[in-house]
């Protein structure tokens, strides 16, 4: 009988071991999981920013990271009965800045419905965004916790025929305006 506690002891020293390194293991996921660390931050998914519909006809923006750049695109319902929408994406951008000569501090394309549409990041502080002498579209802010930067974005859906469409929103703008709280213009960020 007094061998049973030592017998004991050698079948479960195993069993502890194994289970001690299953517990660590867990406890360091638990981490990389809480403090959002990983290797490689090429491409960590999409994260739908808003959504809404044009004309009975849906749409999201949607924004992910790869290689370091912010990438934003406009999708719509795959399947949806939208000619412009044969693939489910109406168009996206990678790299908003200008250090390229195809890049840009705005992304856009054709939109749903037979729609344009115009989007971009912008810097914390440009809670507004003016796109015509007499239109000032709001911002808002890019969501913590998925990998995004710090940041607001902006969304413009409007007719292929604007400004007409719209005369008292004045003349567009050939480079939208970021704009502070109070109105004051605010430069742009590399995204």
């Amino acid at each position: 009988m007094a061998d049973a506690p030592t017998t004991l002891r050698k079948a479960w020293a195993p069993r502890a071991i194994v289970m001690g390194s299953l517990a660590a293991l867990a406890a360091l996921a638990l981490v990389v999981v809480l403090v959002g660390w990983a290797p490689d931050h090429r491409n960590n998914g999409w994260v739908t920013l808003t959504a809404g519909s044009y004309h009975g006809v849906g749409w999201k923006l949607q924004a992910s990271m790869s290689n370091g750049k912010l990438c934003m695109q406009l999708t719509g319902p795959a399947n949806q009965n939208d000619p412009a929408n044969r693939e489910g994406s109406y168009g996206g951008q990678c790299q908003f800045d200008r250090s390229c000569a195809t890049c840009s501090y705005t992304g856009g394309g054709l939109g749903p419905a037979n729609s344009y549409a115009a989007y971009g990041p912008l810097p914390v502080n440009a809670t507004q965004l003016r796109v015509a002498t007499h239109k000032v579209l709001p911002t808002s802010p890019l969501p913590g916790g998925h990998g995004l930067p710090s940041g607001r974005y902006w969304l413009n859906i409007y007719p292929t025929n604007w400004p007409a469409s719209s005369p008292g929103d004045g003349t567009p703008l050939a480079t939208p305006q970021p704009l502070d709280a109070q109105g004051h213009t605010v430069k742009f960020k590399n995204f």
